[in-house]
């Protein structure tokens, strides 16, 4: 007479917890994206699946140990736990490094004594204080003022374009005028659903142009470093579209 082999229970409930987690988290965050939720919705959402990720995970290692030493079956549902947890605690362990590596911030700029101004509410003042000025600096050493040997005009038309070719949610777009700066803001969408404002300033120096950028997060809580990094981003690739035009115009190439 044969006898039946057993599937793990652990394995089956490490299986369960998985197929529950995953589609939470997922769910939580296209309609955190598309605002069919709030952000204190979201997070409790996310708590609920991450959860549950990590109860997948440890039943899965709970089941491995015992279908190794019972020979019952399940590594297949007990893997599909262990898999989706890991998966589920990825944004866990990302948010912890950067958490540990950039100061905490929710609001950046270029210039801290008069920064861009926003078009929306930040909860919380930026108070740019010496010793975040300090962390900022060391942190994004590249998010720093820009003056180009372009005229106000066309250093405003280059950032139009790199705004336009990332997707943002423009606010306000105003061309440099006579005695007046150039202004665009506009609003960036985070994988997760996070919006951030974008204020960029472009002064006219008579012989060139001056660029100021700040990005600051609406929920005013830590950015995990988002904010200066899309400064960076988006100054580095126009300091090479810069350098690209005054090759073209032969001008003196962009200094920092």
């Amino acid at each position: 007479m044969r006898i039946p082999i057993r599937t793990s229970r652990w394995a089956i409930w490490a299986s369960r917890a998985a197929r529950l987690a995953l589609p939470v988290l997922v769910i939580a965050v296209f309609m955190h994206r598309d605002r069919l939720i709030d952000s204190p919705t979201f997070l409790a959402a996310g708590r609920l699946g991450i959860g549950l990720g990590l109860i997948a995970l440890i039943v899965g290692l709970i089941a491995y140990a015992r279908i190794w030493f019972t020979g019952d079956r399940g590594w297949r549902p007990a893997t599909i736990g262990v898999v989706t947890g890991l998966i589920c605690l990825a944004p866990v362990v990302y948010a912890v490094v950067q958490g540990v590596r950039y100061p905490m911030l929710h609001d950046v700029s270029t210039d801290l004594l008069v920064p861009p101004a926003l078009q929306g509410t930040s909860p919380i003042a930026p108070g740019f204080t010496p010793a975040i000025e300090a962390g900022i600096r060391a942190a994004f050493p590249n998010a720093a003022a820009r003056d180009y040997p372009l005229s106000a005009g066309e250093t405003f038309d280059l950032v139009a374009e790199l705004v336009a070719a990332r997707g943002w949610t423009i606010l306000v777009e105003a061309p440099p005028g006579p005695g007046a700066p150039g202004t665009l803001n506009a609003v960036a969408l985070t994988m997760l659903g996070w919006r951030d404002e974008v204020a960029i300033r472009i002064v006219d120096l008579g012989e060139g142009a001056r660029l100021d950028m700040r990005s600051a997060s609406y929920d005013g809580t830590h950015d995990l470093g988002a904010n200066g990094l899309r400064i960076e981003s988006l100054l580095l690739e126009l300091d090479d579209a810069v350098t690209e035009r005054t090759h073209e115009l032969g001008l003196v190439a962009p200094g920092g």
